[in-house]
């Protein structure tokens, strides 16, 4: 027994994943334990292998700080001198003005590369609302379209009003998406070498109702005692 190398991503997430190269805009929203940022490292990980023209610009954000937001931001540019000095100059834009001119040199600049680039920002819900979303509903009016950004958070991004704004240019990878169905779970238990009953494996996805992470603890824990402990020893509880 043991957890074989690699990551197991569902045909049903594949599918999900896929997409992204078709729409300007993608959302992954889920709690925290549902592998939001593995699938997304799974899919940019394939794609960067099967397509060597593409770059992948990728922020994490770490504070509230719209300062260390768009220091942040402005960094990804750092192979693009005059784009990151400009838009360290411009700073985090506040309004209209601001807004175009920042279109204005990203536009200039990026539209220009033939190839296909994708930003994606991980763990949004850590700024204050809003922050990124005005800068995000603004450029898809018109971004370029070798540009595609993937927005990371365990809370909504976009409103109902601003999903509908964005139509068929936003893509949304939810917690259902993420989830294991029984089927799923069962084909996972056999991936990870759990050999627990069926009924078990059963009650598993049951009681987690897909949770990926609270899958996973209870095939370590499984591993762990030789298999001689049923599985859900303390998430039943």
């Amino acid at each position: 027994m043991g957890y074989p190398d690699g990551t197991y991503i569902t045909q049903r997430l594949r599918s999900r994943l896929s997409r992204i190269d078709s729409r300007p805009i993608t959302t992954v929203i889920a709690p925290m334990g549902y592998g939001k940022t593995t699938a997304i490292k799974w899919w940019s990980t394939r794609r960067t292998k099967s397509h060597e023209a593409a770059l992948f610009f990728r922020q994490i954000i770490m504070t509230d700080s719209i300062t260390d937001f768009w220091t942040g931001f402005c960094r990804l540019f750092r192979d693009f001198p005059d784009v990151y000095e400009q838009l360290m100059k411009l700073a985090y834009p506040r309004d209209l003005r601001m807004l175009l001119m920042c279109s204005e040199i990203l536009y200039s600049s990026l539209a220009k590369l033939e190839k296909n680039l994708y930003f994606i920002f991980d763990d949004l819900h850590v700024l204050p609302a809003k922050v990124i979303t005005q800068i995000v509903l603004f450029f898809a009016r018109d971004m370029p379209e070798n540009i595609h950004i993937v927005l990371i958070s365990r809370n909504q991004i976009f409103n109902q009003e601003e999903r509908m704004r964005l139509g068929n240019m936003l893509g949304e990878i939810s917690t259902a998406d993420l989830s294991l169905s029984r089927d799923e779970l069962h084909d996972y238990a056999k991936w990870c070498g759990v050999e627990a009953a069926s009924d078990e494996i059963d009650t598993l996805a049951r009681l987690s109702e897909g949770w990926f992470s609270i899958v996973y603890l209870n095939f370590v824990f499984y591993e762990k005692t030789g298999g001689g402990s049923r599985v859900l020893p303390t998430f039943s509880a």
